[in-house]
């Protein structure tokens, strides 16, 4: 028996075009190669349209007669109905490291946040930026991210100031 779940027709379309919209980003970046792979994976729960998103880009080489691998990507959890594109993890492989790929991807999950037409990014950092050696949290809101509780919040779209209404002034005129 098979665990695959079946797409509604609508389900089907949004998958392409979420595949679509991590291919055509996830191509910019520098460290792209035709072994890339994307996943995406409806994971909806209690009626809440959820999608798994991975992008992979794993290298394997030869080093002393051993087959090495080295693995650079992330994993995106995106909530459609809420606007919220959430970052899981992003991982970029030691001999990469300190040379602005991982800014770079930085860059393109926005993107892919953008395309998505979400409102924020959201991410638990953990560990430390390879360069400056910082925390991560600390890497994040020096670049525009937001500290709310134990996330990062990168707002894409501002929140209407106040839903409070303010009553006419009565007795006045122009």
């Amino acid at each position: 028996m098979s665990d695959t779940k079946v797409l509604s027709p609508d389900q089907q379309i949004e998958l392409n075009r979420l595949q679509l919209i991590v291919k055509t980003v996830m191509s910019r970046w520098s460290l792209d190669t035709p072994h890339s792979v994307i996943r995406v994976v409806n994971i909806d729960r209690s009626g809440v349209t959820r999608w798994a998103i991975a992008y992979d880009r794993q290298k394997t080489h030869r080093q002393n007669n051993t087959a090495m691998s080295t693995y650079s990507g992330l994993s995106l959890e995106y909530h459609s109905s809420s606007g919220i594109l959430y970052l899981l993890h992003i991982s970029i492989a030691d001999s990469f490291r300190g040379k602005g790929f991982g800014a770079e991807l930085y860059r393109l999950v926005v993107d892919i946040a953008k395309q998505l037409k979400c409102r924020e990014v959201r991410q638990t950092p953990s560990g430390w930026a390879a360069v400056t050696r910082e925390p991560r949290v600390d890497y994040l809101t020096r670049r525009g991210w937001v500290a709310d509780n134990n996330e990062v919040v990168l707002r894409l779209v501002e929140e209407p100031a106040s839903s409070v209404l303010v009553p006419p002034v009565i007795g006045t005129t122009d």
